[in-house]
């Protein structure tokens, strides 16, 4: 990226019009970049560049300007060519476990594993392993 623009800014503005962060912002942005950084961002209105947001974890990618849509497409291609049901588990897995003990965590795990390898995707996602070819989602 070194020569590329980029010119994305991240930004928690309500203090600079007398409100705090809504929509779930004092929730998850402590939770994404630790409370320190989160109460600077909120207390200061500050805006974060790219480079800096991915630094932090603000950002999972960045990307230069002039690539941005074709590598926002790239990577919306691999997701879509993942697993859907083990995309919408790993999320419902990773969600609960913020508020679970790590036993709870390892039982939801097992729980959810279960469901996908009593699936046809399960099945699918297994065969294809051992025949030594891509696996063929339909999201059953």
């Amino acid at each position: 990226m070194v020569g590329s623009p980029l010119r994305a800014q991240f930004a928690e503005l309500f203090i600079r019009v007398g409100l705090i962060p809504d929509g779930g912002g004092t929730w998850n942005l402590p939770r994404l970049i630790g409370m320190g950084r989160a109460l600077e961002l909120f207390y200061s209105g500050a805006s974060v560049p790219a480079d800096e947001a991915r630094a932090i974890g603000l950002a999972s990618y960045v990307y230069p300007t002039e690539d941005f849509a074709a590598s926002v497409a790239a990577y919306a291609t691999r997701l879509a060519a993942q697993a859907p049901l083990a995309l919408t588990r790993i999320r419902r897995a990773v969600r609960d476990a913020q508020d679970s003990s790590f036993a709870e965590a390892l039982a939801r795990e097992a729980a959810l594993q279960r469901e996908i390898l009593s699936s046809a995707d399960g099945f699918e996602g297994f065969r294809a392993f051992l025949e030594k070819r891509p696996p063929v989602w339909r999201g059953e």
